[in-house]
């Protein structure tokens, strides 16, 4: 029997870490999974405007010091205090340790004038070394994939689909190049995550990741809604690019490997998008030629954000209908709430329970949950996901 949190996105000036408190209320956990951006870059007023959450360094954050400094203020916040001292915590960056959407040789976010790429990220990852209680990397001072074994219930594979092996991002979905053969896992780390997938002897093999590792068909979803307006749709449409969609044949790679190697209880968790979704994981073409899918080869659980903002009120709501509309594999989406997964793991289940907060507006809201709580189960073997099973007990 396992238990863990799992979460992402915290932006100090979006508001209070209450799903922190959440967290560290609970004496229930093995650990804390935190799928990155555990800091963001940003300098005052640039994302986030909480009157009483005000930056240290107040502009963006470019070198050692202001890498060290912007970690120490997140440690100061009491929230993030009490759930580092109450659970161990296994972590992977996102792109905001280091900048926005960043890749292996550059990034949104690092612009004409900041200095040399390679020389940011080093010091980025120095400072998340010196911060973050993770071992020294062990397969260069760069690299962050490793992987964890529990008993003979589940093996952990850690993934940076960030800086390790990614190409940089394309701008248009529609680029011919989209469909071309595309890094970003880096071959050395694909071979690795083959082989770990092929060895692992335990129940479940659980892949901690950064961004959406399932299939959005956009373009169904804008013609479904046309009274939406275009801009309540572009963070959509550029976090599309930057996650596995922006690379499909790597993922059917991943995804042809999987279904030849007969690899079961797969269970991809996911960060990076300030929401929540459960999804079926399929190869491409079964979804896009049958509207009766063929058994799934895994499923993924994407985290909602610390404070981290999701969609527009309004277009979340007509969203959140509309995409399962076109996109029939994936079973539940929350698109604005704050909030956390608890995972309750054990050989004949993997239960995800999705947990809110009631605000993040000021300290006092601190730990508030809702009453909300949302709980997608998948069975061994069976890789369907059933929906509104029995809460785990604590």
């Amino acid at each position: 029997h396992l238990r863990f949190a799992v979460c992402s996105c915290s932006s100090y000036p979006h508001g209070y870490f209450s799903v922190y408190r959440m967290i560290a209320n609970r004496t229930d956990l093995d650990f804390v999974l935190h799928l990155g951006d555990y800091i963001y870059e940003y300098g005052e007023g640039e994302y986030g405007d909480n009157a009483g959450r005000t930056l240290d360094p107040k502009h963006e954050i470019l070198v050692l010091d202001d890498y060290r400094r912007r970690y120490a203020l997140y440690r100061r916040d009491v929230d993030l205090q009490a759930v580092h001292q109450i659970h161990p915590f296994i972590t992977v960056w996102d792109d905001h340790e280091t900048a926005d959407n960043s890749y292996k040789d550059g990034a949104n976010n690092h612009n004409e004038g900041e200095g040399d790429w390679h020389e940011r990220k080093a010091q980025a990852i120095q400072a998340y070394f010196e911060w973050m209680p993770i071992r020294p990397p062990t397969v260069s001072e760069d690299s962050i994939y490793r992987s964890f074994r529990y008993g003979d219930l589940a093996d952990f594979v850690m993934l940076d689909t960030r800086i390790e092996g990614r190409i940089k991002q394309l701008d248009n979905p529609a680029d011919p190049a989209r469909a071309d053969a595309r890094d970003l896992l880096g071959q050395a780390q694909k071979d690795w995550f083959k082989h770990k997938l092929a060895t692992a002897q335990n129940t479940w093999k659980i892949v901690g990741q950064q961004v959406m590792f399932a299939q959005l068909q956009l373009l169904e979803i804008q013609r479904l809604l046309p009274g939406v307006p275009t801009e309540d749709f572009s963070p959509l449409v550029a976090i599309n690019m930057d996650q596995w969609d922006g690379y499909p044949s790597e993922r059917e790679e991943i995804l042809d490997f999987v279904e030849d190697n007969a690899i079961k209880n797969m269970v991809v968790l996911t960060g990076d998008i300030h929401s929540s979704w459960a999804n079926e994981l399929y190869k491409s073409s079964a979804i896009l030629t049958s509207g009766i899918f063929e058994e799934p080869l895994g499923v993924e659980f994407v985290t909602p954000s610390v404070t981290s903002p999701g969609f527009p009120d309004g277009a979340a709501e007509l969203l959140a209908e509309a995409i399962p509309v076109a996109n029939p594999h994936m079973k539940y989406i929350e698109l604005k709430t704050h909030g956390f997964i608890l995972m309750d793991v054990t050989h004949q289940r993997a239960q995800a329970e999705y947990y809110y907060a009631q605000g993040i507006d000021t300290a006092e809201q601190s730990g508030l949950e809702s009453g909300t709580v949302k709980v997608m189960t998948v069975n061994a073997g069976s890789s369907r996901l059933v929906a509104d099973m029995p809460v785990s007990g604590r």
